[in-house]
This record gives C-alpha cells, sequence and structure tokens, in this order.
C-alpha cells in the first residue's frame, strides 16, 4: 500500500502561531483570513489578546496561507486541520464551531434520528462560528451533521459490511484495505457498520449511489452507499439512531491530510450503471432477476390505473409490434439474447437494458420515457414508450394513438370521434425525473501514487438477465 509522504515539521515560529491558535479555539474563537486582514468568529477576544494578535500578524498571516481553505470560492475542510480538536469532556457547541472553523457546513438534527426534519437545510446549512455556538448552546441535545457537498466532501458509508466486502471485490475493490488505511478518516456509530470520508474531486460533481437489495418484506435493504452532494453525514458526538454515539476511529486532524477517494472507488462512482450489476450477483446471484420481476410487478400496477380501452388498444399494439422489431427500427446494438446497449443513456458500452418478456429494463434508472421503480431504481417500459422516444413525443398518451394507426388499431369511440380523448399522460411517467446523467470528469488523485485498492476480480455467477458477456470497457 502506497503511504503519503510525510510533510517536515513546523517552524518554531509556525508551532507558536499553532498554539496560538489553539488558545483562541478553545475559546470559541476562530481567526479567518480577509484579504491580508484577521477577522476573529464565533466569539469576543479576551483583554490582551488583540495585542497579541497585532505583533504576530505576518506570522499568522504566513501561516493561514499554507492551509488550503478555498477552491473555485467555496469554503472547504482543510485538509490539514489548523488547531487541537476539543477534548473529550468538550460540548456540543465547541464541536459544532471547531468543525465550521475547518470548512464544514453543519446543520443540526434531531437526537436519535438520521437527518434533518425541517425544509432548506441542503441550501442554507450553518457556515459561521457564531450561529454554530449559538444554536448547540440552546440545544446542547441535538447532533451535528455535515452537508457533503456544501463541505467538498464526500463518503463510503457501508450498512452491511459483510455483504460490502463480496461486492466490492467483484469490481477490484478491497473493503478491509480501505478501511483499515491509518490515512482515510473513519467514523463509527453502530459497530457493525462503518463510514470513511473524503475530500470531494476537483470540479466533478458526485451523484450519489446505493447498493441495496430487496428484502423479505419487498423494501429495500441498504447494502452501502457513496453518498455527495444534497445529502449530510452525522459526526462525532452526535448519537445514531441505535443509542450509541458517533466516534472518530481516525479522525482528520490526526492525519496528514484528508484525501480523494482512490481511483479504484472513483471509478465505480462513475460507472456505476455498469458496475451494479456485476456486485449484485456477487452477493445473491438471484437478486438482479428479483430486481427486475419486482420493477416489472411495480410498472404493470401503475399501468392498471390507466382506462380500460386504453389498456386494451396498448395491449394489442404490444402484440403487433415486438420489442426487438421496434429497437430495430431504432439501430439499438443488440449485445447478447435479450439484452441491448442502452438506447436511452448512450454511450452503453456495455449491455445494461434488456427485455423482460414485453417489457425493456434500465438498469441506469431515470430514464426520459417509461417508468421508474421507487424499490429498485430501475426504469422500465414497453414499445409504446419506446416509439414516443423516438418519435420525440412528449406523453405515451399521444405515443399510443399514432402507434395504434400507424399498426391499424381501432381507438376507443369517443377519441375516434371527438379526435381529442386521449389515454392518460400520466400513467407511466410518474415519478418527474429530467432524465440526464452525470457528466463523468477525470479527476487527478493528489500529489504521490495513489494507494492500491485493487484485487483480483472473483469469479460470480451473474444472471443471465444481467450478464455482460463483453469486456468492461476502460
Amino acid at each position: 500500500m502506497t503511504m503519503t509522504t510525510a510533510q517536515p515539521q513546523p517552524s518554531q515560529e509556525g508551532e507558536q502561531v499553532r498554539l496560538l491558535l489553539a488558545e483562541l479555539a478553545g475559546q470559541g474563537i476562530c481567526l479567518e483570513l480577509d484579504g491580508e486582514n484577521l477577522r476573529p468568529r464565533g466569539g469576543k477576544l479576551p483583554p490582551g489578546m488583540r495585542q497579541r494578535l497585532v505583533e504576530r500578524k505576518a506570522e499568522i498571516l504566513a501561516y493561514l496561507h499554507h492551509q488550503p481553505s478555498s477552491r473555485n470560492g467555496q469554503t472547504l475542510p482543510r485538509r490539514r486541520f489548523l488547531r487541537p480538536a476539543p477534548g473529550a469532556d468538550a460540548s456540543p457547541a465547541e464541536w459544532a464551531a471547531y468543525y465550521v472553523c475547518n470548512g464544514f457546513s453543519v446543520v443540526h438534527v434531531k437526537r436519535g434520528k438520521k437527518g434533518p426534519d425541517y425544509t432548506g437545510w441542503q441550501k442554507n446549512p450553518i457556515k459561521d462560528e457564531r450561529r454554530a455556538v449559538q444554536h448547540w448552546t440552546r440545544h446542547p441535545a441535538d447532533s451535528i451533521g455535515v452537508v457533503l457537498g456544501a463541505s467538498g466532501l464526500c463518503s463510503l458509508d457501508v450498512d452491511d459490511i459483510d455483504r460490502a466486502r463480496p461486492a466490492l471485490g467483484a469490481v477490484g475493490i478491497a473493503l478491509d484495505a480501505l478501511l483499515d488505511d491509518p490515512a482515510i478518516p473513519r467514523i463509527e456509530g453502530n459497530p457493525q457498520k462503518a463510514r470513511l470520508l473524503f475530500l470531494a474531486p476537483t470540479g466533478e460533481m458526485l451523484p450519489p449511489r446505493k447498493l441495496t437489495l430487496t428484502g423479505k418484506n419487498g423494501q429495500p435493504v441498504m447494502i452501502f452507499e457513496l453518498r455527495a452532494g444534497l445529502v449530510q453525514d452525522l459526526l462525532p458526538p452526535s448519537w445514531h439512531p441505535s443509542g450509541k454515539p458517533y466516534r472518530w476511529l481516525r479522525a482528520p486532524w490526526d492525519i496528514e491530510e484528508i484525501p480523494e477517494p482512490p481511483a479504484t472507488l472513483l471509478n465505480l462512482w462513475r460507472r456505476w450503471e455498469e458496475l451494479q450489476p456485476r456486485m449484485l450477483a456477487a452477493i445473491d446471484p438471484d437478486a438482479g432477476q428479483r430486481q427486475a420481476e419486482q420493477a416489472a410487478c411495480e410498472y404493470r400496477a401503475h399501468q392498471g390505473q390507466g382506462e380500460t380501452g386504453w389498456d386494451e388498444v396498448r395491449r394489442q399494439i404490444r402484440e403487433r409490434r415486438p420489442l426487438a422489431e421496434q429497437l430495430a427500427r431504432m439501430d439499438a446494438q443488440e449485445r447478447g439474447r435479450g439484452k441491448y446497449s442502452c438506447i436511452l443513456h448512450p454511450p452503453d458500452l456495455n449491455p445494461s437494458f434488456w427485455l423482460h418478456g414485453d417489457l425493456w429494463i434500465c438498469a441506469h434508472g431515470g430514464a426520459p420515457v417509461g417508468f421508474t421503480s421507487s424499490k429498485t431504481g430501475y426504469s422500465v417500459g414497453d414499445v409504446v414508450d419506446l416509439y414516443q422516444f423516438s418519435k420525440g413525443l412528449d406523453s405515451p398518451g399521444k405515443a399510443t394513438v399514432e402507434l395504434a394507426r400507424e399498426l391499424g388499431i381501432a381507438l376507443p369511440d369517443s377519441s375516434e370521434r371527438a379526435g381529442r380523448s386521449l389515454p392518460p399522460a400520466h400513467s407511466l411517467t410518474d415519478p418527474p425525473r429530467d432524465g440526464k446523467l452525470p457528466v463523468e470528469q477525470s479527476a487527478a488523485p493528489l500529489g504521490g501514487p495513489p494507494a492500491d485498492y485493487s484485487i483480483p476480480p472473483a469469479d460470480c455467477c451473474i444472471p443471465a438477465c444481467l450478464l455482460h458477456p463483453y469486456p468492461m470497457a476502460d
């Protein structure tokens, strides 16, 4: 494993500045740069401190200018924390002020909850130490959450370590090596779970990712999450819903710098749609098939909310225009029996789109047509939805009418006479989505060669509907 090269020890002057900042921190005060000026935040300077700051201003400025704290105008957590952390007996207000002073944008969460219960927290987190001290002084029982996107952070949150280990191993990531890496901050709430904290890559908006299985009650069971953007993670000394306190197993201030995710983890983040089926198959060879069945059942139940006359029209359309024929008309590339490169999310170098009876299923999710399963994240549709996409129509109702006329299928009498009654346009397009995929950008690793978390991918049985018959693209 590659280790980060040790930084040189601070000079005597730098150590004196660090101790001065630590003294201020003990009183809930942080110094912020304002050009070539210093502004205290979080409290009133004690007697005599202003004069000490004036005398050492040049040294303090030099010290702070060498601590990276912003990127493109956005306040970020410092790769190296400026001062010692509060002690074991510190109050939540001291901890909140400490996090804010080091670039974290925080929110308050009721004790025992995993997220805020008020609106607007994503766009208006606490970034000012004074606000942080005021809130947690008044509400010391509240937990402290960090808004990842606003703080320039991302995280790997593992709910089921035993299942996450083979899932990540199937895509070449050694989970145990990540969890044990002394250069990666790690938080623990429930001892059966783990969370690793990273600095988000420069210039890239990583989307949240979730790997789930369908439980016995039909509800999704979380395996792990790649968390980023408008989500929050609880920080120590918050309380887990189980009643156990969150704690740092490896704190960022004890590490030389908060690292970016290793290359193998970023690769998974960017190629999630391709690699998700492989991870599911490594945990449970039948998981993909069950999730496909569940998504199809949700689709049929949702479609059944329509009008009977139009249901019959759509049934006849499916009989007369098979999916394979419509896909051929759309120049879709077949990649094995019943598997295609996804025409809804090009480019799709590995087949993430397959046929399931008279329905199609897209592993990407968020397709611009059809229905997206709330439980599996898969998108599902039929030939009418593909026709709608190919013709650029704005509703499945219009697609049903046009395709029915093209195939010579009689429409319900009311629409033939009036020419205005269409099948419900909403029945297959909920829930709303924009159909856009994240733009993939490469991010250079931090200085020095990256740590190697790769392991040879294990052979695993992949269900036929999800099998990738071609090698993954680089």
